[in-house]
């Protein structure tokens, strides 16, 4: 195995095992008050006669369907990026 292939192995060994300490406490902080916050709104009781909801969960879908088609092609362009 020549030199360059044996630094480049490297690199792709020890990146693959590097976590972002910033990233991962972000994701522990988002998951917990997502859990603890999970029922802290009753939507239909603060909705009670309106006919909004329908127009929240089509918002909600929406959101979704950006956040997946942003994620989506961040993975296509740093696949073929490569």
């Amino acid at each position: 195995m020549t030199k360059d292939k044996q630094i480049k192995l490297d690199h792709i060994h020890r990146r693959n095992g590097m976590i972002n300490p910033a990233a991962a406490a972000a994701g522990v902080i988002g998951a917990s008050l997502a859990i603890t916050q999970a029922h802290a709104l009753d939507i239909d009781s603060a909705l009670e006669g309106s006919d909004a909801k329908p127009n929240i969960e089509s918002g909600a879908l929406w959101a979704l369907a950006i956040v997946v088609l942003i994620y989506g092609a961040k993975k296509v362009l740093g696949f073929f990026g490569r």
